[in-house]
């Protein structure tokens, strides 16, 4: 009777295991669904705002040079402010 009730233990301990991992791995999952969604989502947004500067500095004519000296004059803007 003992040596019944432990294998029915053991099996059910087994049991549980397994659905535990396959709830683990379906969770892993579904993160890293959401993670790929996030970054593909971020990826959009960053890619739309940068889109109308590129557009406006190619009928501007603006050259790399030129788009270098500016970002490096509203950096030392940032941080002037944020000396201040």
């Amino acid at each position: 009777i003992v040596q019944k009730r432990l294998k029915k233990e053991k099996k059910a301990k087994r049991k549980l295991q397994e659905a535990l991992e396959f709830e683990t791995k379906r969770r892993e999952q579904a993160e890293q669904t959401l993670k790929q969604a996030a970054s593909t989502d971020s990826l959009r947004v960053l890619n739309d705002s940068l889109t109308p500067e590129i557009e406006a500095d190619r009928s501007g004519g603006r050259t790399d040079a030129e788009r270098t000296i500016q970002g490096r004059n509203s950096q030392k803007a940032i941080n002037l402010d944020l000396a201040l």
